[in-house]
């Protein structure tokens, strides 16, 4: 019998019970707007990159000021928003990050050479539009990439060392995990990886030009709407981290709880 915590019943809890705190309208959600403006390097080889929903923007920017904080001479910060960006929340980002980019997700798609292989998968699958936002920022630059509830609290060390000397990705670690999408499971044995439940695409470390996209064509050719599953593009983007030789993060500096 499963523990608890692996079952489908604790995930959907999980997720509902989360859903109503984080909706709630906290007042420490604005404070945000109160930080000092975070300058950054305008030439910075590498990107922090924040995805968020537009209902959860105060969200997206406190956890790339988190992150941003401590890279100010590494990165150039930059929040993806999936939806429509007004102007309020175009001036509010800037005084925020003065040398930052504010880009809606749907923007970012365009700009992929793969958009139309892509298309039906982020049709069927939202969380997809993930991997068609970070498949042509990789093109051009490494990319420290974070979900909008992963905050940095001290300095990231190990990040930083990846940042100096680029090689090899990073991605966090789930100790518990949960499953692997079957799809793309077999589509991953094919080259030879073997997927992996503990990938946890909350927090990656993207080196420049890394993702394949032979293995991403591949991987979605004949993928059609009744293959999808609530883990299809973590797994999809496990076998892209994987397959370019990326490795998992110290879980004891980077931390993945379920505790709440």
């Amino acid at each position: 019998m499963k523990p608890f915590r692996e079952t489908e019943l604790f995930r959907i809890t999980n997720r509902k019970i989360t859903a109503v705190l984080r909706n709630y309208p906290w007042p420490i959600k604005h404070w945000i707007f109160k930080q000092n403006p975070v300058h950054t390097r305008k030439d910075a080889p590498s990107l922090v990159a924040i995805l968020c929903p537009a209902r959860h923007f105060q969200e997206g920017c406190w956890a790339l000021w988190s992150w941003v904080r401590f890279l100010t001479q590494h990165v150039q910060p930059m929040l993806m928003v999936d939806g429509k960006i007004s102007d309020e929340m175009r001036e509010q980002f800037h005084r925020l990050f003065p040398d930052g980019e504010i880009r809606e997700v749907s923007e970012l798609i365009e700009r992929s050479l793969l958009r139309k292989e892509l298309g039906e998968f982020v049709k069927v699958n939202w969380t997809a539009k993930k991997i068609a936002a970070l498949h042509p920022l990789q093109k051009d630059k490494h990319v420290l990439y974070a979900d909008c509830d992963v905050i940095c609290f001290n300095q990231p060390t190990d990040l930083i060392a990846c940042m100096e000397n680029p090689s090899n990705g990073r991605y966090l670690w789930d100790e518990h995990g949960y499953e692997v999408d079957p799809w793309f499971q077999e589509r991953g044995k094919e080259v030879g990886i073997i997927a992996t439940k503990h990938f946890n695409s909350g927090l990656i470390w993207i080196p420049e030009n890394s993702f394949s996209d032979e293995l991403l064509l591949s991987s979605l050719n004949g993928w059609t709407a009744k293959e999808n599953s609530h883990f299809s593009e973590q797994t999809l983007l496990s076998l892209l981290a994987i397959y370019s030789g990326a490795e998992a993060l110290d879980s004891k500096k980077h931390i993945l709880s379920w505790d709440g």
